[in-house]
C-alpha cells in the first residue's frame, strides 16, 4: 500500500475572469499556472477545458489540444501526472452527445460529473 497522498489541482472550475480576474482560462494561463502547481507538488488535475473562446468544451479537439499540452508540460517537469476532467451536464445538456465526445478523448486518465 502507498502512504503517499496525491495534491490534485483544480486551477479553474466553470468559473471566468468575472468570478476572478487571475483565473486561468485560455490554455496558456492554463499552463502557466499548472507549472507552478507542478513546481510545489501537484499531480493531479481536475480541468474545465476551453474553446479558443474561453467557453467550457468537451468538444475532443479542445479535450485532447488541452491534455497534450498539460501532458507535454508535465513531461518538461520531469513528473507523471493524472488528468482528469469534467463531464458537466451543462456543458452538453444531451447525455448521448456527452458519451460520444467523451469516446473521442484522447489522454484523459478519469472524468467526473457534478
Amino acid at each position: 500500500m502507498n502512504d503517499m497522498a496525491m495534491l490534485q489541482v483544480t486551477p479553474n472550475g466553470p468559473y471566468g475572469k468575472d468570478f476572478h480576474p487571475r483565473l486561468p482560462v485560455s490554455l496558456e494561463e492554463l499552463i502557466d499556472d499548472l507549472r507552478s502547481c507542478f513546481e510545489v507538488g501537484a499531480r493531479g488535475v481536475h480541468l474545465h477545458t476551453r474553446d479558443r473562446q474561453g467557453n467550457e468544451s468537451l468538444m475532443p479537439r479542445d479535450v485532447n489540444r488541452t491534455a497534450s499540452a498539460v501532458r507535454g508540460l508535465a513531461d518538461q517537469c520531469g513528473i507523471d501526472v493524472e488528468i482528469g476532467l469534467t463531464t458537466g451536464a451543462w456543458i452538453v445538456p444531451d447525455l448521448h452527445s456527452r458519451i460520444e465526445m467523451i469516446s473521442d478523448w484522447e489522454d484523459v486518465d478519469c472524468a467526473r460529473s457534478i
